[in-house]
């Protein structure tokens, strides 16, 4: 396999001025999400994927056919319809976190109701993943392969950002994170981090799945849903 060499390679941290690195990754969050062909994706767009069973496209019946394994991504759905049931189910969580996963879910179809273009998104867009290229700019590395709506690609990135500029709890650093993506997006601050808060409580919730999960990283995350979560109720 043949790579592009990203030189000199240097990550988001490399500037110093913490938001620097919003406006920068703000911009790449926007320009990054590709074009798709959803008629070859197994998965349906919209709230119809996350409420109802898989459903296959008459393309999708013929390749599976044929034989061949057609090249396939998960929706950000199947990400919720996997962890939300599974929390439900194996009765991991606490009642705070099932609340959330409510809400988190009421979020994502209000979202998917937005009239948009589904996207692949990287989908784990954060300081790390973002390498300084001295003729292409900042380079986005380490995809994970997601389709959704584009606004939840700034999620990832405002969820490390919190932590790395020690920002639970801190409303207004907050609101100025928001409003970086939400001008770029040309979005409200509440829909931006209504995507966010749908990020925190699959994080936490994918936490709980680990093999003996931390109790400080699980306390960590739900810190961080419960301070957005707080953040949503004064601006609403």
């Amino acid at each position: 396999m043949l790579l592009e060499q990203i030189i000199p390679g240097d990550n988001l941290l490399f500037l110093e001025d913490s938001y620097s690195w919003l406006e920068n990754a703000a911009e790449l969050v926007y320009k990054l999400p590709a074009e798709i062909d959803i008629s070859l994706q197994c998965n349906t767009k919209g709230s119809k994927s996350f409420i109802s069973p898989v459903n296959f496209s008459e393309a999708d019946r013929k390749e599976e056919a044929s034989g061949l394994t057609p090249a396939v991504f998960p929706h950000y759905a199947d990400w919720l319809k996997g962890a939300f049931p599974r929390a439900r189910r194996e009765k991991k969580v606490d009642e705070e976190l099932l609340d959330f996963i409510k809400k988190a879910e009421y979020f994502f179809l209000e979202l998917e109701e937005r009239n948009y273009q589904p996207r692949l998104l990287h989908g784990d867009l954060h300081h790390w993943n973002i390498l300084r290229s001295a003729n292409r700019g900042w380079q986005a590395i380490d995809p994970k392969g997601v389709i959704g709506q584009p606004l939840l690609e700034s999620a990832r990135f405002l969820d490390n950002q919190i932590t790395l500029t020690d920002s639970l709890g801190d409303h207004a650093a907050l609101d100025g994170m928001l409003g970086v993506f939400s001008r770029k997006f040309s979005a409200s601050k509440l829909q931006v981090v209504k995507s966010l808060f749908i990020l925190l409580v699959l994080s936490t919730c994918w936490s709980h799945e680990n093999h003996s999960p931390k109790p400080s990283t699980l306390q960590h995350r739900q810190d961080k849903c419960r301070f957005v979560d707080d953040y949503i109720e004064k601006k609403t």
